[in-house]
């Protein structure tokens, strides 16, 4: 049996970050409140996903509207790889805290995503994966023994990469 494969991305932010990106590192430091979970299982369908990008919207109703928006456009290209390019259902769970937010979007495929380098401009598939790594503070990959977890956090405030 083949075991776990991890691929992790993560920027770095203008303060000291937990040394390994989780949000469980960064909750720690808020106090005994616990981050809140929320879980959404839906089939694989495009109408789905807009469904359930308004149900995130709204787990994010309390935030800095920018930072919503950033947060919905990585929830939105993630959940979006999982039923275009996965397979079964596809399981989202969001942990909430007051300063981030945590993503795990799961679906039955062992397919990662992938980055497309040199792409046509003019196409609409491609450019994802830039997206959000361009805007989650960290972002990975998991393999599960069936599927796989495509995750991403983002803060809460402040932006996600240091200044040049």
């Amino acid at each position: 049996m083949a075991g776990n494969h991890v691929i992790s991305f993560q920027r770095t932010a203008g303060t000291a970050d937990a040394a390994d990106g989780s949000l469980a590192s960064e909750v720690a430091d808020q106090g005994p409140q616990p981050p809140r979970r929320l879980t959404l299982t839906i089939p694989r369908s495009a109408q789905m996903v807009t469904q359930a990008r308004h149900w995130f919207r709204d787990a994010l109703s309390g935030w800095d509207q920018d930072r919503a928006a950033e947060a919905e456009s990585l929830f939105s290209e993630v959940a979006t790889n999982a039923v275009r390019h996965g397979r079964g259902q596809v399981t989202i769970t969001v942990r909430l805290a007051s300063e981030a937010v945590r993503c795990d979007v799961r679906d039955q495929s062992w397919r990662a995503p992938g980055r497309t380098c040199g792409h046509d401009l003019d196409l609409e598939d491609g450019r994802g994966i830039a997206i959000v790594t361009a805007l989650a503070h960290a972002w990975g990959v998991r393999r599960r023994l069936r599927g796989k977890t495509v995750w991403f956090e983002i803060l809460a405030s402040g932006r996600n990469v240091s200044p040049l």
